[in-house]
């Protein structure tokens, strides 16, 4: 299945999402469509460019999508030397974060997993 074109409406959805749910984080976030391509992204707070981990989840974007797509997984956690990326689905969608300390990792992934439930009733609910 190919990827669907969102409209602008949705998009700007969810960039409020993330601005809200991502304000002052200390990790890099990004909304992946099934095929690994950025829907939607916020970098870590004060950053303009994207370091290094984040550089990092997109280069293993392709195998995250590839991963998610065969069924099998539900949580996908990664480790760099930048730290780590947690990615999770939300619709046929992919939310993923990078430079995730060891320790925050818990915290990390229920946060994440917060953020997807969020998305999937704001964004890709059914319900108008």
């Amino acid at each position: 299945m190919g990827a669907r074109l969102m409209d602008a409406k949705k998009i700007s959805l969810l960039e409020e999402i993330f601005n809200e749910k991502f304000e002052s984080s200390n990790f890099n976030a990004f909304l992946l469509d099934e095929s690994g391509n950025i829907v939607v992204s916020k970098l870590r707070k004060g950053r303009e460019e994207f370091s290094e981990d984040a550089m990092n989840l997109l280069e293993n974007r392709k195998c995250i999508s590839d991963c998610f797509k065969q069924g099998e997984v539900e949580d996908f956690i990664l480790r760099t030397k930048e730290g780590y990326i947690v990615a999770v689905t939300v619709h046929s969608h992919i939310l993923a974060v990078s430079g995730v300390t060891e320790e925050d990792m818990g915290e990390i992934l229920k946060r994440v997993k917060a953020v997807a439930k969020t998305i999937e009733n704001k964004a890709f609910s059914n319900k108008k």
